[in-house]
């Protein structure tokens, strides 16, 4: 079997990503978060250029305009992103404890917690990143059900295809979108609805892992293609602190 070591990569890109956040962190107290992001920035193109030259691959391209772009978009970003880790409170549930607020039940009292650093916009940067997380998370969220759903069924799913080519697939985006706008409007407390979403996403996250795991080592399945050694003691270790965490849950919570 070939070893891919992609997936390897992207489990230490994500560990290195926290950890950016951290450095950030603690880096705040002696630079401005845009001497911060310059920093990354300029480190982060220095090794990109020395892999491209190490690999003999050309830093000339035709899609200029399309880099231009993603650089400044990626820029801006990054930007306000350090800027929430350098002067927004580490935990918000910190913030709202030393005001009294223990029970959060309404996105307005969530809002509470940027009042000391936003002051009378409080309410406005916070529906701002309301806005901003739903447009992330619509076509990430029900994207992915779309995906799931189509494959169960064989329909054809992909957001390149036009709506008449993949009918299922939009309809499914469409349903999910409008039953989470019909959800909004019910006397529903949005706080604790999200909270259970979570807590019920973490519970039945340990059978999928399960039955991942099964799958990946399964040479029945997978053929030559199973899972190496390493990575199955990484995915089982996963699977059992998920376990112990979700085991922990139901003791403290009866």
């Amino acid at each position: 079997m070939t070893r891919n070591p992609g997936s390897l990569w992207m489990l230490v890109a994500g560990l290195l990503f926290g950890c950016m956040g951290v450095f950030v962190k603690l880096g705040a107290v002696y630079f401005s978060h845009i001497e911060l992001v310059f920093y990354r920035s300029f480190f982060g193109l220095l090794l990109v250029y020395l892999i491209l030259r190490q690999q003999h691959i050309s830093v000339v391209t035709q899609h200029w305009r399309a880099h231009l772009w993603r650089g400044i978009s990626g820029t801006v970003a990054l930007a306000l992103f350090f800027y929430c880790i350098t002067v927004l409170p580490l935990a918000t549930a910190v913030t709202l404890n030393e005001h009294g607020i223990t029970n959060i039940q309404t996105s307005a009292q969530a809002a509470q917690a940027l009042r000391p650093v936003a002051g009378e916009f409080a309410f406005a940067v916070f529906a701002l990143g309301i806005i901003g997380t739903g447009m992330l998370a619509v076509p990430v969220l029900a994207g992915s059900a779309a995906y799931a759903v189509s494959e169960v069924f064989g329909w054809e799913a992909g957001l390149s295809d036009s709506f008449r080519q993949a009918r299922g697939f939009y309809s499914i985006i469409i349903a999910a979108t409008v039953i989470g706008t019909i959800a909004s409007t019910l006397e529903v407390d949005p706080i604790k609805a999200l909270v259970w979403s979570a807590i019920v996403n973490g519970i039945i996250s340990v059978p999928l892992m399960v039955v991942m795991m099964w799958i990946g080592q399964s040479k029945a399945l997978m053929g030559a293609l199973t899972v190496s050694l390493r990575h199955r003691f990484v995915g089982w270790a996963a699977t059992g602190v998920m376990g112990l965490a979700v085991g922990f849950l139901l003791l403290t919570s009866f």
